[in-house]
């Protein structure tokens, strides 16, 4: 019986995983790093936002200590806890079933999402003043929008993708997950 369940349970593409693994990691890594250039940064550190691009983007250093749009306030580590739960759900779809030959939509949309749950993840264990949000756009009709991080765009366009890909890609019936 366990057998025939672990059986099910193979790696669709091993070079796929490769490189889904790798990339997640780069995310992962790029989203910390940003994170780690704007609290040593002392413009942002005295509260000062940085221009970065003249009417559209600056850099603002805050901090969330709940999930999306700061809801939920100072329940860190109960968030911190589920992030891993499912960074760990995510990178596990992923390594069984990431292929850049047949579903490379559906790859890339998880990829990005398990790099983000799992930078943000790290923050909301971590980092005591909860996570590093630094982007503020400052155009209309975005400029009252929530400051985020990459770790944010990341979930939130692997989001997207995952939405076009169930919509327009998905066919009914197909259980290669």
């Amino acid at each position: 019986m366990i057998r025939k369940i672990f059986n099910n349970f193979k790696i669709k593409s091993i070079l796929s995983a490769f490189i889904s693994l790798f990339i997640i990691a780069i995310f992962i890594w790029v989203d910390q790093y940003t994170k780690y250039l704007c609290e040593t940064n002392t413009i942002l550190k005295s509260g000062t936002p940085i221009c970065f691009i003249e009417g559209v983007m600056d850099f603002d250093l805050c901090y969330n200590t709940g999930i999306a749009l700061g809801l939920f306030k100072n329940s860190q580590m109960f968030f911190a806890v589920i992030s891993f739960i499912f960074g760990i759900i995510f990178l596990a779809y992923v390594i069984f079933t990431s292929s850049y030959k047949n579903d490379t939509l559906k790859t890339i949309a998880f990829v990005l999402i398990t790099g983000g749950t799992f930078g943000n993840g790290i923050d909301r264990a971590f980092n005591y003043e909860g996570v590093v949000d630094f982007i503020q756009f400052t155009f209309w009709p975005l400029q009252n929008f929530a400051t985020f991080n990459l770790a944010d765009a990341f979930i939130s366009i692997g989001g997207a993708l995952l939405v076009v890909y169930v919509l327009f890609i998905y066919k009914e019936g197909e259980l290669n997950a």
